[in-house]
């Protein structure tokens, strides 16, 4: 996310900061390589696309942060949730069928089953 400006001060809808931090804490939990299944589920379906306020933007008062932009979350969530199913992606694409005991796999010869 972009560095708090106090000079902004043009409108544009915002998510609370206590919701954003919510959501935050929830993924990082959740980045584990067990919890990677549960979160993207949880990019999914996070409440927090319906926790939208509209404030200025970046408002700060004592040098904290009290709400974030819609744009800013947004393009962070779509970028999470891109590379978390890449990831995911991954991990499924690498495992390979198991192999027959010592990695052989057997042949047919053209010869096989013929008698001379």
């Amino acid at each position: 996310m972009r560095a708090p400006s106090p000079l902004l001060t043009y409108s544009e809808p915002a998510y609370g900061v206590t919701e954003v931090n919510f959501f935050l804490d929830k993924a990082k939990e959740l980045a584990t390589a067990e919890g990677l299944p549960q979160l993207a589920l949880y990019l999914a379906t996070s409440p927090l696309l319906r926790a939208i306020i509209t404030v200025p933007a970046y408002g700060v008062q004592d040098n904290v942060i009290y709400d974030y932009v819609k744009s800013d979350v947004d393009a962070y969530l779509a970028k999470l949730r891109t590379c978390v199913h890449q990831y995911l992606r991954d991990c499924t694409d690498d495992q390979t069928p198991t192999q027959i005991s010592g990695g052989a796999v057997p042949r047919t010869s053209p010869a096989a089953g013929r008698r001379e």
